[in-house]
């Protein structure tokens, strides 16, 4: 009974710091109408969960005090990778389009050539965040490691994004979820994977 109490406790208090977190996060997102705010959020609810997997004292501190110092860190720098990553995303859309109305057997291969690079950028942005605040390096850096990582880790790929599909079906569904567990639980999925699958290569 006292194991059973105890694991229930553990569950509840990472139900609340879930919830905590990404309340932050859409507080955070909101405040710099989305386009300022977006990318240094999830950056900096990424650089939380990763802390308290990895450093359990962290656990103890304040989470909204962890929260915006790294918010202030990251401010800059997460909305350039952000936005560069966002651009390349809408060029490949834009290929797509363009490629798909021209018909033909070579829009046909321009198209699929597209959608392919569209789902390489997906399943490395899958992992970008965690191997962004776990690395601080230079961003080309950053997202060559992240797209080797989701290659040579499918399951754990997969397993996100499946994660994110289901999640993105129950919110539209529940919209009041969304508020406190649209992007942590994900977040959280992905830090605890990768922290495991990185520390086992």
């Amino acid at each position: 009974m006292i194991r059973v109490n105890s694991s229930v406790a553990v569950a509840c208090d990472w139900v609340a710091r879930l919830a905590w977190l990404n309340l932050l996060w859409l507080v955070t997102t909101l405040a710099g109408g989305i386009v300022l705010g977006a990318f240094p959020a999830t950056a900096a609810m990424y650089a939380v969960l990763r802390r308290w997997q990895t450093d359990p004292v962290s656990r103890e501190q304040r989470t909204a005090r962890l929260f915006w110092a790294e918010v202030r860190a990251d401010l800059l720098r997460a909305n350039l990778l952000g936005y560069a990553v966002v651009l390349v995303g809408l060029l490949l859309v834009a290929d797509a389009m363009i490629a798909r109305g021209q018909g033909g057997p070579l829009g046909q291969v321009l198209f699929a050539l597209a959608v392919a690079a569209g789902a390489m950028v997906v399943v490395t942005v899958v992992h970008l965040p965690y191997f962004y605040v776990r690395d601080r390096g230079p961003a080309r850096d950053t997202i060559r490691t992240a797209w080797w990582y989701a290659l040579s880790h499918p399951a754990a790929t997969f397993l996100i994004v499946a994660v994110a599909v289901v999640l993105s079906f129950v919110m539209g569904r529940y919209p009041a979820l969304a508020v406190f567990f649209g992007v942590s639980v994900v977040g959280g999925l992905t830090v605890f994977l990768d922290e495991r699958g990185f520390r086992s290569a």
